[in-house]
């Protein structure tokens, strides 16, 4: 099962990874600056996914880790029973939200103006730059208790 697990996860991340960084054909009401424009903030989207998403199998690993830990604490323990549930509830809704994110983006394929399509892009930075803070926040939070 672990195996398939793993499978699964490196399938999904070898396709994210093969998503095209050009701007579609289909732009053409908008001016080739605006094309350009458009594909570097797909770029700087898909360079922060990129960045952060092989740390999914990090994830994974701590919270397994932490699960196997919990049985074993009390209120009284250090870390306690309440900070380690805590931190693999934190692991669970940062891995759930890299596939949530993944799941909705989608490159802008004919938008009706530039304005539109650099709107959605930005918001996209600003989603993804909030997956990989809550990714990484999840991680180092862990990695503390998995420590003491």
């Amino acid at each position: 099962m672990h195996k398939l697990f793993i499978g699964l996860v490196t399938g999904l991340f070898l396709f994210s990874c093969t998503q095209s960084v050009k701007a579609p054909e289909s732009t053409s009401n908008l001016s080739d600056s605006e094309k350009k424009e458009i594909n570097n903030l797909h770029e700087k989207v898909m360079k922060i996914h990129d960045e952060v998403m092989p740390r999914i199998s990090e994830i994974k690993k701590l919270n397994r880790n932490l699960k196997a830990k919990v049985v074993d604490l009390t209120e009284d323990t250090n870390p306690t029973k309440q900070e380690v549930t805590e931190s693999i509830a934190f692991l669970e809704k940062a891995d759930k939200g890299m596939f949530d994110w993944m799941a909705q983006y989608k490159m802008p394929s004919n938008p009706s103006s530039y304005a539109e399509a650099e709107k959605y892009l930005q918001a996209q930075v600003e989603s993804i730059s909030k997956v990989k803070e809550d990714m990484v926040n999840s991680i180092s939070v862990a990695n503390k208790l998995s420590l003491e």
